[in-house]
């Protein structure tokens, strides 16, 4: 949340989220999303990285546009993998709850494609 609030937008009224598959254990992951005057997508992006943040790559926005970005960042000595997109005037985020040794760009992306369909409408 510190690269939320390093972004200066807050998440929407009911912008947070946990999401997980009980049955592997393999996808525990967390959103968030809001409005507001994102303005240049790309340094909005750089803003709200992880305060760990270790690596990261461009990523796929989806049909919807705007940029997106994945990266890893570090909690207790483990590493996760999130991703992001943003577009003027919103933006969303999902990270993994789950450590792994490798980056999981294309998990992540994908998962971040499919959220973004389901919570990002048009005004």
């Amino acid at each position: 949340m510190g690269g939320v609030d390093a972004g200066g937008i807050p998440p929407a009224d009911q912008g947070a989220a946990v999401y997980n598959e009980r049955r592997s254990g393999v996808v525990d992951m967390l959103f968030v999303g809001g409005t507001g005057q994102v303005k240049d997508p790309a340094a909005f992006l750089r803003k709200i990285r992880p305060t760990t943040f270790i690596t990261g790559q461009n990523a796929n926005p989806g049909q919807a546009g705007g940029k997106a970005a994945c990266g890893t960042f570090a909690v207790l000595g483990t590493v996760h993998t999130y991703c992001a997109w943003a577009t003027g005037d919103s933006y969303g985020i999902v990270a993994s709850n789950v450590a792994s040794q490798q980056p999981r760009y294309a998990m992540m992306d994908a998962i971040m494609l499919r959220i973004r369909k389901d919570v990002e409408r048009k005004r």
